[in-house]
């Protein structure tokens, strides 16, 4: 929770926080910072981090062709993670581009619900779920797909919608995830309204038809995931480190 909590400090150890750094994953978290009085000097932002060349490497090595365009989602299978819609929304597509298929990556709660949809909606043949899978071999999932969709209600940042651009993928992309606030709509990823599906579905169709505008995403997102990387991020939290030592030196005088 933020503003941390200080047990009988007093009134001044509370306030020693904003002498500090703080670090957001997302412009959003960095902008909630800021509605607790953190100075804009004090902030610094860290996207979530992964190995962005591996997943890279592992998209041109493992990249299958000759398949059908397939729509991924990786995640668990709850009510926050926005499923349903997702479902609904495929259901559009199918109706419009009945060749496309979805894959489905994850486990949970829903998905006894999600399946009792897929059969009432007759979408069996094009729907397939993949159970968990581990980290390590989401690479071969990203490598047999085109489309990454996260329809997430809500998400502190979204670590595998960036692992799917820099697979590759084209990515649509739910408005209240965090990691939306480091995107631009059109440009580096489509930003749709989870809630809607026929957003989730028009996002989908567009950049299943247009390769050329997944490619164009792809490639302008790519100053993003090189914020990514951990030696980006690593100089980040090495000026955070820095600060606090140093603000625990002059405590200690």
């Amino acid at each position: 929770a933020w503003p941390p909590s200080y047990t009988g400090a007093g009134s001044s150890a509370a306030s020693d926080v904003y002498k500090r750094k703080a670090i957001g994953t997302s412009i959003a978290a960095c902008e909630y910072f800021k509605s607790w009085d953190v100075p804009s000097n004090r902030i610094l932002l860290a996207p979530q981090t992964f190995d962005v060349r591996y997943f890279k490497e592992q998209a041109q090595k493992l990249r299958q062709e000759h398949r059908a365009p397939t729509v991924l989602y990786v995640g668990h299978l709850n009510e926050r993670k926005g499923v349903m819609y997702l479902l609904t929304a495929f259901e559009l597509v199918h109706a419009e581009f009945p060749q496309a298929r979805l894959l489905i990556a994850g486990s949970g709660g829903l998905q006894d619900e999600m399946e009792n949809f897929i059969r009432d909606k007759q979408l069996e043949q094009v729907v397939e779920f993949a159970g968990f899978i581990e980290p390590g071999n989401l690479p071969q999932l990203y490598a047999q797909s085109d489309v990454f969709v996260l329809p997430s209600l809500e998400d502190t940042f979204g670590v595998v919608a960036a692992e799917a651009l820099a697979s590759g993928l084209g990515l649509v992309c739910s408005k209240h995830a965090g990691i939306s606030s480091h995107l631009t709509n059109g440009e580096t990823a489509l930003i749709v309204d989870p809630e809607d599906p026929k957003q989730i579905s028009d996002g989908i169709l567009q950049l299943l038809q247009n390769p050329e505008k997944r490619q164009s995403l792809v490639d302008r997102s790519k100053p993003f995931l090189n914020q990514c990387s951990p030696q980006y991020n690593a100089a980040i939290f090495e000026e955070a480190i820095s600060v606090a030592l140093e603000h625990k030196h002059i405590q200690h005088e």
